[in-house]
């Protein structure tokens, strides 16, 4: 083997074994997210989980965001309006523990997703269905006696907790932390 062959061997197994050609390491999984959001009393809607200007509402038990007797395979119908003045904002969701997103059906034209049918809808399914996004145009809040929210639902794949995070562009305006608990 000629000299320059051996340094050029010596010099890539050096960078081999300084990382440059490994293979990258997987991300670490999302931080735990904490204990649910605590409900706040919104006037003209009741109590609600609040994100930045966006309230979110669907557990008449309180004291918390926590959403009782969920059924894997069911729609999860929360209401969302617009509490205080914004920019134009968008609502993502995902599942604290590994990141998966979370889809919603927040659509004002056509059909609901699904009718009165109780079977449970397949994961794959409802990984299609809906949309990773709602979006609002902002503007000013609504005056608590003309406040009418968004209805519709969101799709949770399983039990645990899922964070709501709303942004306008890449500004976090708020943040609030769901349970989903199993029904009996």
């Amino acid at each position: 083997m000629s000299r320059l062959r051996r340094f050029g061997l010596l010099g890539a197994l050096a960078l081999v074994g300084c990382g440059v050609f490994s293979s990258p390491t997987t991300p670490p999984s999302p931080a735990p997210c904490g204990t649910p959001t605590a409900l706040t009393m919104i006037p003209g809607f009741g109590l609600a989980a609040k994100a930045g200007p966006l309230a979110m509402r669907d557990w008449p038990d309180g004291p918390d965001a926590t959403i009782r007797n969920w059924r894997p395979g069911t729609l999860e119908k929360v209401l969302l309006i617009q509490i205080e003045s914004a920019p134009s904002f968008s609502v993502r969701g995902s599942r604290c523990g590994d990141g998966r997103t979370l889809r919603f059906w927040y659509r004002t034209t056509g059909p609901a997703p699904v009718g009165s049918n109780p079977t449970p809808i397949p994961d794959a399914v409802f990984a299609a269905m809906g949309d990773d996004v709602v979006v609002f145009d902002g503007g000013p809040a609504s005056p608590p006696d003309r406040m009418t929210s968004l209805p519709g639902y969101m799709l949770f794949t399983s039990e645990g907790d899922w964070r709501i995070d709303v942004r306008s562009g890449e500004t976090l305006l708020g943040s609030a932390i769901l349970r989903v608990q199993r029904g009996g």
